[in-house]
């Protein structure tokens, strides 16, 4: 590389000042309109504008072939940078000269000291280069400054809030798999597809839940060993045009079966059976309030018998029970919470028996001994939240409050799902239920309790 003199110098400065001159093309006299700062400052931009001139003297350095960091800042968009203008507001004389003294570096035997040093001669002399060309266009032409330092620090580093990206787990077979950069021309399409949007959303969990109590033969205290296994599917279906139609869709399915060895008839019997198809309509009324329609479904799927009897208390659309029922839903969907509030005021509800096996008489179902249906109108309340606590512990209700003016019929199911993973979880169940008709209960709370651990799985 030849050496830096001084027409190479002005060489590079006269290009600079050229292509800043570019932008004022058009017009045959330039009118620079300064602006109002300081009086020091006027006093200093006045006397840099008379007279801007300097000398290089020869170097010994070389120029390096690939671009230098240091003059980065004449090739960018113009921006106004406090070392170069720092001189001048810090009362200081501002020095025009670009070459300073030489420095006398010591002799020393070590080469690489001797380069170090003249690297470092060689960027001051470059960072001076730099400013003074910086500094003229300052003064020459402030109006194509395009931003400052200070604008440029208050931006954030665009790899400051990324997120690094996991690499998937690798499989020992891959690793004796051979790669293949071959692409099938066939496979590749050229047509652009749109795709519309999907307003169906489809979730849904499935548990398999165990719990088992165990007395010694010698226990002498009051207890008896016991095994309870429940399986729950629930089913999802939900419709949401994110305007002003919301349709809901829910299919439960929930058996339980326990084993007493008091029972001597049998070896086990069902403790919890329930199949359950809700379905909602809604049109939005104003803001989370909602004119809805719903419809809910509800039977046995197995037989249940009295223990130590053969006596059927209940079996499958025996009884079944549909309602129908017309208000307005509140409706709440939030990240960690969702919960639904309907009130209907216009409530339908039937009873049906199909089995002529089953007391239909009884308190807690209450039909007519010559009929098969019971018809019933009258008020409905039917709430349902979903509430994530925290991410291993979501809390689950519903409340369905029925009243015909003249008997009361109230359920509320409450499940603690504690998630332990993806695959396994503990639940604890309290079902609680209230019938002011139902005699043989004594007209009071009954409630069902269970507590049980197994496998989960969530989609």
């Amino acid at each position: 590389m030849s050496k830096v003199n001084k027409t190479t110098v002005l060489f590079i400065l006269a290009v600079i000042l050229c292509i800043g001159s570019a932008h004022a093309s058009g017009t045959d006299s330039l009118t620079i309109a300064y602006p109002k700062c300081s009086p020091l400052f006027d006093s200093v931009l006045k006397k840099q504008s008379e007279s801007f001139r300097y000398e290089l003297p020869e170097r010994s350095f070389k120029i390096p072939e690939k671009a230098d960091e240091n003059l980065y800042r004449l090739f960018i968009p113009l921006t106004l940078y406090n070392s170069v203008y720092s001189g001048v507001f810090g009362f200081q004389i501002p020095d025009t000269n670009i070459y300073k003294a030489k420095r006398h570096i010591p002799q020393v035997d070590s080469l690489l000291t001797q380069k170090m040093h003249a690297r470092s001669e060689y960027n001051q002399f470059m960072r001076e280069l730099s400013n003074s060309a910086l500094m003229n266009m300052y003064l020459t032409r402030p109006d194509l400054i395009y931003t400052t330092e200070d604008k440029l620090n208050c931006y954030k580093r665009f790899d400051k809030d990324v997120i690094k990206e996991t690499p998937p787990k690798v499989r020992v077979v891959s690793l004796f798999t051979p790669e293949t950069n071959i692409v099938d021309k066939s496979e590749v399409s050229k047509e652009i597809s749109l795709k519309k949007p999907n307003f169906w959303k489809f979730t849904g969990n499935g548990a398999i839940q165990l719990s088992q109590n165990k007395f010694s033969d010698n226990w002498s205290y009051e207890g008896e060993s016991s095994a309870y296994i429940m399986s729950d599917l629930l089913l999802n279906i939900n419709y949401n045009d994110q305007q002003r139609i919301e349709f809901d869709n829910k299919i439960e399915f929930k058996v339980g079966l326990t084993s007493l060895p008091s029972d001597t008839i049998r070896k086990y019997n069902t403790s919890s059976d329930l199949l359950r198809i809700t379905s909602k309509f809604g049109i939005k009324a104003f803001s989370t309030w909602f004119y809805s329609l719903s419809a809910e479904f509800s039977t046995q799927m197995l037989n249940t018998y009295e223990k130590n009897s053969t006596t059927l208390k209940t079996a499958f659309m025996s009884p079944a029970v549909l309602s129908v029922n017309l208000g307005m839903d509140y409706k709440i969907d939030r990240e960690k919470i969702d919960l639904s509030l309907m009130l209907s005021p216009i409530s339908y509800q039937l009873k049906y028996v199909a089995n002529e096996e089953v007391d239909k008489t009884a308190t807690n179902i209450g039909i007519d001994p010559d009929k098969k249906t019971s018809n019933n109108a009258g008020s409905k309340v039917l709430f349902n939240m979903t509430w994530t606590i925290i991410p291993q512990i979501v809390w689950t209700s519903r409340l369905e409050y029925f009243t015909n003016y003249s008997k009361i019929e109230a359920r509320l199911e409450n499940t603690f799902d504690f998630r332990l993973n993806r695959f396994l979880s503990a639940k604890f169940f309290l079902d609680l239920r209230y019938n002011d008709q139902d005699k043989d209960a004594g007209y009071k709370l009954q409630y069902n309790e269970l507590f049980s651990f197994g496998i989960s799985y969530n989609w």
